[in-house]
């Protein structure tokens, strides 16, 4: 698999491809987001925007079990 560099100024940032896990998890907190934004305001919408909050930080650490976990939590918290 090619890697791939980005220029900023006079920066070289090399960048790695993404797994197909994390390009799932990726997707999937893109449709969370989305089911969230379009969500009525309430106290389902506000637990759900907790656990997002939650799959953000454990996605920003790489976390994908814990990610992938709050996601699941945020989205029966929509349901």
């Amino acid at each position: 698999m090619p890697v791939r560099f980005l220029f900023l100024g006079r920066s070289i940032i090399k960048t790695i491809p993404m797994t197909p896990k994390q390009i799932k998890t990726a997707k999937k907190m893109t449709s969370v987001k989305a089911a969230l934004d379009k969500a009525p305001s309430g106290p389902k919408k506000d637990l759900a925007l907790k656990h997002y909050q939650a799959a953000e930080k454990a996605h920003t650490a790489k976390n994908e079990a814990d990610t992938n976990k709050e996601l699941d939590a945020a989205t029966r918290a929509l349901a």
